[in-house]
């Protein structure tokens, strides 16, 4: 391989990442989107976005909105969220001994129990009082897949 194809490539590469570091950031987008924000044509987003498709980094899907051919909406897979660390479990374990050693225990049963309360509002109010079980089982599991 030439240095100018070896260049190519290690910048191709980059490019990916942070195509892929975008779509962490900012959740499903168009490839015209990703390509006005990394400042490349479309046309080279969509090929990035075909490469990491075939290695299983990224997703798509076409969403109807409005008149006309429906949208592509392109995706971190699983395996490419796995390419980024998820410290958040570590994060709320030091949270929570931090409220144990500041406040003590009674400090955080009345924190846990407060969010608990929270969330039951929440949820009861996107729920909603009435209506079948079947959308009432869509409309929860909507809003739990919301929050990860």
């Amino acid at each position: 391989m030439s240095q100018d194809n070896d260049s190519q490539g290690q910048g191709d590469e980059r490019s990916r990442e942070r195509m892929l570091f975008h779509l962490k950031t900012r959740g499903a987008q168009m490839a015209a989107a990703i390509a006005a924000r990394l400042d490349m044509t479309p046309a080279g987003a969509r090929q990035h976005l075909l490469k990491l498709e075939a290695d299983g980094l990224v997703t798509s899907h076409d969403r109807q909105e409005g008149r006309g051919r429906p949208k592509k909406y392109w995706e971190l897979s699983r395996q490419g969220h796995d390419r980024f660390p998820d410290r958040h479990s570590d994060l709320t374990l030091d949270l929570l001994q931090s409220v144990r050693t500041v406040f003590g225990e009674p400090g955080l049963q009345q924190l846990i129990a407060h969010r608990e309360q929270a969330c039951l509002s929440a949820y009861r109010a996107h729920v909603g009082d009435g209506g079948p079980l079947r959308r009432k089982l869509a409309a929860l599991a909507e809003i739990r897949s919301r929050e990860g």
